[in-house]
């Protein structure tokens, strides 16, 4: 019988993989000339969006380091 509480390697973890689609945050949104204030009404929409995407994937990226580190 082999115990394996007595082996000499020690685990290895995986190395973090971070997917490639989260390393990349929405564009913000180019400021409009001349704008009307539907143009100013879009604008601000289109960078609250963008600035969303950005923490949600920071977020994400976060508790996939946290969860490979055994910290929650």
């Amino acid at each position: 019988m082999f115990l394996t509480g007595c082996a000499t390697t020690i685990p290895q973890q995986a190395p973090l993989t971070i997917p490639s689609n989260m390393l990349l945050c929405q564009a913000a949104p180019q400021v409009p000339n001349n704008p009307t204030d539907k143009d100013l009404a879009y604008y601000i929409l289109d960078l609250s969006n963008a600035g969303d995407d950005c923490r949600d994937k920071l977020q994400a990226i976060k508790n996939i380091e946290e969860s490979t580190n055994g910290k929650k």
